[in-house]
C-alpha cells in the first residue's frame, strides 16, 4: 500500500480511488472521497458519503513485544479523517464524526462528535453551508467534468517518460560519436559518464520548471476562498499536485531540499521566502498563501497547510513563520496561524487554526502546548538568554491570556484539510 502512494499517485485524490480501493478488496460506499490511505483494505469498511485525507491511516497493525495487533475498522457515514490521522485495528468511527489532522480515535463515541490530539479530547465542530449538489450530491455534468480534467493527470506521467527518453538518446548519441571518433569503448563510456551529469542536470530542471508553468496556467495565484469541492478551481489545484510530485520532486528538487536551489523553486511558485531561510519540505499545498521570513526553518516531514476541508468546503487562509522562527520535523500549522519572531515549535506539534504564537516562546504537542524555554531542551539561539527571561514571562502570560480566551473559538474552527501535500 505504502508503494502504491509512490507508483500510482496520480490515481490518489481522485474520483478513481474509491474504485481503485474495491479492487483491493475495501468496502466503499457512495460519493467516498479519499485522498491517501494507507490500510489493510479487506479488513476496511467505508461507509457512504465519508471523507479520508492524505497520509490517513485505518485498520493499521500494531505491534508490540512478542504478538501484532490486526483487526477491522468501519468509518461511518458522513465522516472526516484527516490528514494522518490514525483509525486502528478494531476501532469504529460512527456517523458524521471527524477525526483531526495528526489526531487518533478514541475508541468507541457517540455520532457526531469531534476528535483533536494524540490524547484525543473532543471539540465543538461548525458546520458550513454549501449547496450539495457541488459537495455531496453533485450532478451528473459535475461528476464527467471533474473525470475530464482528472484524465489530465497523466501528462505528467508522459512528460517524465519524456524525459527519460530523451536522456537516454541524448546519451547514446555522445557515447557513439566519441566511439566513433577513434576512442575506445572504455574511453567513450567514460566521457559519457563524465558528460551525463550536465545532460541529467538540464533534464531535472526542466522537470522542475515544467510544474511552475503549469501552476501560474491553470491557477494563478492562491488566494484566500472558499471553493468547493465539486468546483474547477479544486480540481486543478489536484492536477497541480500531480505535476509536482510526479514531475519536480522525483528528481533535483527533493535532492535541493534545505538549500538556495530549493527557495528559489519555491518563490518562482509563489511562496514569500525571505533571506537564509531552511526549508526542507516541499509540503506548501497553496503556494501564495506560505510566507517564509527572514532565518526561518521549516525542518523534514512538516506540512505548512493553507487549506482544509469542512463538509466537503476547501477553506484557503495564509500562514506565517517570522523572522527566526522554526517548525520543528514532522510538524503541522493549520490555516490563518502564525508563528511569531524567534519561536519555536517541537517535532510532532500541531499549530490549529488561527492559532498565533508569540515571539520568543517554545510550544510543543499534540496540540502545541507552552513549555518553559529554560526546560524546553531546544537548540536556542545567543538571544535566548537567562536576561531574556522576565521578558519571555511577561510576554508569555499577556500571550497566554489572549490564547485562553481564544481557545473555543480556535478549537472550534481547526478543520480538517484534504490536502497532498503532499
Amino acid at each position: 500500500m505504502q508503494r502504491t502512494l509512490i507508483s500510482t499517485y496520480p490515481i490518489y485524490a481522485s474520483g478513481f480511488t474509491p474504485a481503485w480501493l474495491r479492487l483491493l478488496g475495501a468496502r466503499i460506499g457512495k460519493n467516498v472521497e479519499i485522498s491517501t490511505v494507507e490500510t489493510i483494505p479487506h479488513l476496511t469498511w467505508i461507509r457512504d458519503n465519508s471523507f479520508l485525507a492524505d497520509h490517513s491511516s485505518a485498520s493499521t497493525t500494531r505491534h508490540s513485544s512478542h504478538w501484532v495487533h490486526i483487526g477491522t475498522t468501519v468509518i461511518g457515514e458522513r465522516s472526516f479523517v484527516g490528514n494522518s490521522g490514525i483509525v486502528g485495528p478494531d476501532q469504529d468511527v460512527p456517523d458524521d464524526s471527524l477525526i483531526a489532522v495528526l489526531s487518533t480515535n478514541p475508541g468507541q463515541v457517540d455520532a457526531g462528535s469531534s476528535w483533536l490530539g494524540q490524547n484525543p479530547h473532543q471539540i465543538p465542530r461548525r458546520v458550513v453551508d454549501s449547496d450539495s449538489t457541488a459537495t455531496y450530491e453533485p450532478t451528473r455534468k459535475l461528476r464527467i467534468l471533474r473525470g475530464i480534467v482528472e484524465c489530465c493527470r497523466i501528462i505528467p506521467q508522459m512528460f517524465s517518460n519524456l524525459l527519460d527518453l530523451l536522456t537516454i538518446w541524448v546519451l547514446t548519441i555522445i557515447y557513439m560519436q566519441f566511439w566513433f571518433s577513434d576512442l575506445s569503448q572504455a574511453e567513450a563510456l567514460a566521457w559519457t559518464s563524465l558528460l551525463a551529469w550536465p545532460v541529467l542536470l538540464v533534464s531535472g530542471t526542466i522537470a522542475a520548471i515544467i510544474p511552475i508553468v503549469t501552476k501560474w496556467l491553470l491557477v494563478g495565484r492562491f488566494r484566500v476562498q472558499d471553493r468547493p469541492l465539486f468546483s474547477s478551481f479544486v480540481w486543478r489545484g489536484e492536477l497541480i499536485d500531480v505535476f509536482v510530485e510526479s514531475l519536480a520532486i522525483p528528481g533535483i528538487i527533493r535532492m535541493s531540499l534545505g538549500s538556495p536551489i530549493f527557495n528559489l523553486w519555491n518563490r518562482l511558485l509563489g511562496v514569500r521566502i525571505g533571506k537564509n531561510v531552511w526549508c526542507e519540505t516541499w509540503w506548501l499545498p497553496e503556494f501564495d498563501l506560505v510566507t517564509l521570513e527572514n532565518g526561518a526553518s521549516v525542518n523534514r516531514g512538516t506540512v505548512v497547510q493553507t487549506h482544509l476541508f469542512q463538509d466537503r468546503v476547501m477553506s484557503m487562509e495564509p500562514v506565517t513563520l517570522e523572522d527566526s522562527a522554526t517548525l520543528g520535523p514532522n510538524s503541522f500549522t493549520l490555516p490563518g496561524s502564525s508563528i511569531g519572531q524567534r519561536a519555536t515549535i517541537g517535532p510532532g506539534s500541531l499549530i490549529q487554526r488561527h492559532e498565533i504564537v508569540p515571539a520568543d516562546t517554545c510550544w510543543q504537542g499534540n496540540p502545541a502546548q507552552y513549555i518553559p524555554v529554560s526546560s524546553a531542551g531546544f537548540p536556542r539561539d545567543s538571544v535566548h538568554d537567562e536576561n531574556h527571561g522576565d521578558a519571555q514571562t511577561l510576554n508569555h502570560n499577556a500571550a497566554s491570556d489572549s490564547v485562553v480566551a481564544d481557545e473555543a473559538d480556535n478549537t472550534q474552527q481547526t478543520l480538517v484539510s484534504a490536502s497532498k501535500s503532499k
